[in-house]
């Protein structure tokens, strides 16, 4: 997974994901892993200045390492703030 982060002039923080089939077969897994990071990101907006973040999901990513994936994001959004 990979994080690319910018800060915004202006709020609110703004969030795009790419999480392409080729990373997540099923459409339920890669709406599922897009709502959980886009929670972990409106957490971290409200303690931060305004920021622009495009979430990337690098291939292969199998359904069970849904957990390990969204774990992975918590981490890096933690080191955002």
């Amino acid at each position: 997974m990979q994080l690319i982060v910018a800060a915004s002039d202006a709020p609110p923080s703004r969030a795009g994901f790419v999480i392409s089939r080729k990373a997540l077969k099923h459409a339920v897994d890669r709406n599922r892993l897009r709502r959980q990071v886009r929670a972990m990101l409106v957490a971290a907006a409200q303690t931060r200045p305004p920021f622009d973040v495009v979430v990337r999901v690098k291939p292969p990513l199998a359904r069970k390492d849904l957990a390990a994936a969204a774990a992975e994001a918590r981490l890096l959004i933690a080191r955002l703030c």
